[in-house]
């Protein structure tokens, strides 16, 4: 067992059925090719004194946690690891009583990196960050809690062996219930992503009709020196200058800024409700066709929040029906900023079809009004 820094305890095996149990060790029905991750109470301050057994305390306060912990949704801490871009190759899969979360691996690598931060003293603070907030703390009748985590070396050489000797056969993906409503998510959610492409293309048909004034503010109040407009963060300065706001229709300026604010906003939704539950299909389930879809819809969606950045480069945005009404002079200029947006209105219709034809591939019927 990986118990903060130390090991304590670790046993091997690979008979399934553990040899030898310590009685502290919660009952988990671990499937193939997973670990648990075990979380305990070591200390809990009730919100008034208490003078009733610390051990009852403690597992009132399991009890608690557990049930808060399972309405968290496997989704949303899988979406927390990859905001924090840590251990983003595991399937969060599922809370069991005791408190063990359940992660799957399907690399030995990805399998190895969980070690590997648990064993530099990582992975304590980041399951505390992730879990315990105010309302859950709430709920679980505590104003404070400290939890300690553990793995067990068992079920590493278990899972270890599991990667190894896994065949490539595709898995059904009705094997797999958890998996057929992330695709049902999906499909549901295209409901919302037709409105949101019918927001968007409102937002593109704004910035064509002002593009012209557009253009004519960003001129009058660019420097003499400046040639290229390189970033986002660099036009902002400009807009927002001590010049600009002098300007008689600075108000276009501030439309854009507002414009693009609101493609952050949608594309860090479809980050949360497009990105996560793909990623949370396993790999699997899916045939080369269906796993190149997903690829390219996450990279669609991350490639335009990397355009998005305040910091991203400009100079490789490049819509090719924007770049023909420029005249080559000023493409340094304006490219970039003018691509922005029809990119973005364009990446999301073409990932609507592209969920319709991820989820055909699966060759069942998936009915979006299905929860």
């Amino acid at each position: 067992m990986w118990h903060d820094e130390q090991t304590i305890n670790g046993h091997v095996t690979d008979d399934p059925e553990y040899e030898e149990k310590d009685d502290s060790r919660p009952f988990f029905q671990r499937k193939p090719c997973e670990v648990g991750i075990y979380l305990s109470v070591y200390q809990a301050k009730p919100h008034e004194d208490s003078h009733g057994l610390e051990h009852y305390l403690r597992m009132h306060t399991t009890e608690l946690l557990f049930d808060e912990f399972c309405k968290i949704g496997t989704v949303d801490i899988r979406g927390k690891f990859e905001a924090r871009k840590v251990l983003n190759e595991m399937y969060i899969e599922r809370f069991e009583p005791g408190i063990v979360l359940a992660v799957g691996f399907e690399t030995l690598e990805a399998l190895d990196d969980l070690w590997t931060y648990h064993r530099d003293g990582n992975l304590n603070a980041l399951m505390h960050e992730f879990l315990i907030t105010p309302r859950v703390l709430e709920a679980a009748e505590v104003d404070k809690v400290i939890m300690v985590t553990k793995l067990w070396d068992d079920e590493y050489e278990a899972c270890k062996e599991e990667i190894e000797n896994k065949t490539r056969m595709r898995v059904n993906i009705i094997n797999r219930p958890v998996d057929v409503k992330l695709v049902k998510r999906l499909k549901n959610y295209q409901s919302v992503l037709a409105t949101e492409l019918s927001a968007m293309r409102d937002l593109d048909n704004e910035m064509e009709i002002n593009r012209d004034e557009f253009m004519n503010c960003v001129r009058n109040v660019l420097p003499v020196d400046i040639e290229v407009i390189r970033t986002l963060a660099e036009f902002e300065a400009m807009a927002t200058s001590t010049k600009a706001k002098k300007m008689y229709n600075r108000n276009v300026l501030d439309m854009y800024l507002n414009i693009i604010n609101k493609l952050r906003d949608y594309y860090d939704t479809f980050e949360a409700e497009i990105v996560t539950p793909f990623l949370q299909i396993h790999r699997e389930c899916e045939n080369d066709k269906q796993r190149d879809i997903k690829g390219k819809i996450i990279g669609m969606v991350r490639g335009m929040q990397k355009m998005l950045d305040p910091a991203g480069d400009l100079r490789s945005v490049m819509h090719a029906e924007t770049e023909r009404i420029l005249i080559r002079r000023e493409i340094p200029i304006f490219l970039g900023l003018l691509s922005l947006v029809p990119i973005g209105v364009e990446r999301v219709a073409d990932i609507d079809i592209m969920i319709d034809e991820y989820a055909r591939e699966f060759q069942i019927e998936f009915k979006k009004e299905d929860k």
